[in-house]
């Protein structure tokens, strides 16, 4: 049993839930000088209000995507499917700790393309040392990994789940991971990257063998605002 571009939907939504559920490693935390921040809201509690949108100039502009800025002010930029899901959430980051989570997601005829970011997570990225960054993409990829298997358990597919290439990229001046996998037939693409308290992902799956053009724009067309 295979799934069809326009049904991995749930699947990549799954994936999401389980990367935002992942804790970050407890030596995170201790990157912070000073005392350890207060509780926040456990996931139990109420999803946060969704952010302010605002749609801007974008290079496709009618050709069924739309460029958005997101959060009052900004927090990111990105281009998303003119149909799209937006959802929110306090997830869990281990102990008594949770944070507010947004993610964004839309289908095209190619494929499944999401957006998504979490803030007020416990670590600030310009202190943590590159060998904790590294802890915590591999810790989002495991994440991911764990959400994309269960997943497919849950609906009863049956195919494979290959890890491919990870590497350094840059998102304007910041440092950020890409990895690549394949899901039986579809192509997937991740890129996150740190900023302040905050992580961003973008993430696609693709029916075929390469990431489309569609793919490659969406990717690229991240943009993250530095703390203010």
């Amino acid at each position: 049993m295979h799934p069809t571009p326009t049904g991995v939907l749930s699947l990549a939504l799954c994936l999401c839930a389980f990367w935002a559920a992942a804790a970050p490693p407890r030596s995170l935390a201790q990157t912070q000088a000073g005392p350890p921040p207060p509780p926040r809201p456990t996931p139990a509690q109420k999803a946060p209000a969704p952010l302010p949108r605002k749609a801007v100039a974008g290079a496709r502009a009618g050709q069924g995507w739309q460029r958005y800025e997101i959060g009052a002010p900004p927090v990111l930029s990105v281009d998303l499917p003119a149909k799209h899901e937006v959802e929110t959430e306090m997830v869990a980051m281990g102990g008594s700790l949770s944070a507010p989570a947004y993610v964004y997601t839309g289908e095209t005829a190619d494929g499944t393309y999401i957006a998504y970011f979490i803030e007020n997570l416990p670590l600030d990225s310009a202190r943590m040392p590159e060998a904790i960054k590294k802890q915590f993409y591999d810790g989002v990829w495991e994440g991911m990994a764990k959400g994309i298997k269960s997943g497919m358990e849950k609906n009863g597919l049956l195919i494979e789940l290959v890890t491919g290439q990870s590497k350094m990229v840059k998102v304007g001046g910041l440092d950020a991971r890409e990895q690549d996998f394949t899901l039986g037939p579809l192509k997937g693409r991740a890129r996150v990257v740190l900023s302040g308290n905050r992580a961003f992902l973008v993430l696609l799956l693709e029916l075929g063998d390469t990431i489309s053009g569609t793919g490659l724009a969406f990717l690229d067309s991240l943009e993250v605002r530095a703390p203010r």
